[in-house]
């Protein structure tokens, strides 16, 4: 053990840990935006994108951009740094986004079809990026996919031999294996800040790979109650998280979010600047719950944060309190009873969605054809979400669906006795006109099964 521990120390010492540069802590537009030429007329989608999460107000990137042209643009804001993913046309391309960022991308869609098995040519004549935080070069690419699949990799022969493996024993194997892939880095010809880029995936791989014990157990094929006893041994406390870089820069805020908060809490190093900082993040996300629920946060409580948090929040918070009105009080379990019982008189129609939630969208839409019709027959909209929900997208649907609309915290969701509700979205619940529950259904099936639940809810 003290031999890996000066090994690890050897690399990290070689390894300029602050070869990154600072990102810059500012609340700031970020764009990208490119051109693909000779584009056929067969492809529609021209470009998307995921990630981790870019704003406190937007959980989510844009979908799908579509441009027959070949002309993309994407911009929203952001408080915080983060790498993420590209697709154009099919090509992939890893990048990293500051704050404030302009990244342009050309592409020559002949061209790439040409070299698209050489990433090498695919960089150098294809696809050309420029702006942008850090540039990454092909071999970084290279070498990254090489490791991250060598990481994925467990020989057959050693699943065979270690179907008792201890959790302490898997996680030996899997920090020798990271101190390999480190020297692999250390022995390229990468840039300093490509090596300290490289290490942080490095990082986020070894606890990932730590984190799947229970999961390596079920491919060795362990029954059931074998994987939970092997997955009781899992802890947080490592004895090499004193060896990791990353929770002594911000630079792991690209790859390290408040998930990570538990792993330095339980190693004691959530005072170093990154578990600092992921604190205060933890609670900006508290925070935003609060104000997409339309609960109230003080502006002192705002402006105690950093700089960069205030602005969005306050945004934030103004939009709470424009659209706040009567929501339910007391306990949780009663809420949906207290909203029920505001229509009396009418049928009502509840319908727990979720702005990511694509069979929830497609249900709205469907039921947008016959939702007036309905209404003057004598049936009430409720529409309820929670705070996985983006902002902008509640309150779109809320401008364009009439009805009575609520968001409130995750967690509260689960407290409210709602019927039939065990997670899965959509979830509808029909109450006749006095108040008495109907059906309840999960899942979109069509809208001539729905019309056909609320004409017989009207019948009753």
């Amino acid at each position: 053990m003290k031999r890996l521990i000066a090994i690890l120390a050897t690399v990290l010492a070689a390894m300029n840990v602050c070869a990154l540069p600072e990102w810059p802590r500012k609340y700031a537009t970020s764009v990208i935006r490119g051109r693909v030429h000779n584009l056929p007329d067969s492809i529609k989608y021209v470009a998307s994108i995921w990630g981790g999460a870019s704003n406190v107000k937007e959980e989510q990137f844009p979908y799908d951009i579509k441009d027959s042209l070949g002309v993309f643009s994407m911009k929203w804001d952001m408080c915080w740094p983060m790498a993420f993913g590209l697709e154009i046309c099919n090509c992939s391309l890893g990048l990293l986004l500051c704050p404030g960022d302009t990244i342009d991308v050309d592409m020559d869609y002949e061209r790439y079809q040409e070299v698209k098995d050489d990433v090498e040519r695919v960089f150098t004549e294809a696809v050309h990026i420029r702006g942008g935080f850090i540039r990454l070069t092909p071999e970084y690419r290279r070498l990254c996919q090489k490791l991250q699949f060598e990481a994925s990799v467990i020989p057959k022969d050693y699943l065979e031999e270690h179907r008792d493996q201890s959790f302490e024993e898997y996680r030996e194997r899997v920090w020798e294996k990271h101190l390999a892939r480190l020297d692999a880095v250390m022995a390229s010809s990468l840039q300093p800040e490509e090596k300290e880029h490289l290490r942080l995936e490095m990082e986020t791989t070894y606890l990932r790979r730590v984190n799947s014990y229970d999961f390596f157990k079920r491919v060795i094929g362990c029954s059931k109650e074998e994987v939970e006893d092997f997955a009781a041994q899992k802890t947080l406390v490592d004895p090499h998280a004193e060896s990791l870089a990353f929770p002594r820069s911000l630079t792991g805020a690209y790859y390290f979010g408040e998930e990570h908060l538990a792993y330095l809490r339980a190693n004691g190093l959530d005072n170093l600047p990154l578990g600092r900082y992921l604190q205060e993040r933890e609670k900006v996300s508290q925070i935003v719950a609060r104000l997409k629920a339309f609960r109230p946060v003080s502006a002192e409580t705002i402006d105690s944060l950093s700089p960069e948090f205030r602005q969005p929040l306050h945004e934030l918070a103004k939009a709470a309190q424009d659209y706040a009105d009567w929501i339910p009080t007391g306990e949780q379990s009663t809420w949906l009873r207290q909203i029920v019982n505001r229509h009396k008189g009418n049928v009502v129609f509840v319908d727990y969605w979720a702005t990511w939630c694509g069979p929830c969208r497609t249900g709205i839409k469907e039921m947008s054809k016959v939702k007036d019709e309905y209404e003057k027959r004598g049936v009430d909209f409720v529409y309820i979400t929670d705070s996985s929900s983006s902002t902008d997208g509640y309150l779109d649907l809320r401008k364009n669906h009439s009805g009575d609309h609520f968001i409130f915290q995750k967690s509260d969701i689960g407290k409210m006795s709602i019927p039939g509700y065990d997670g899965s979205i959509p979830h509808y619940i029909i109450y006749d006109r006095d108040g008495r529950l109907i059906k309840h259904i999960t899942g979109w099936n069509s809208l001539e099964d729905m019309t056909q639940e609320l004409d017989n809810a009207l019948e009753r």
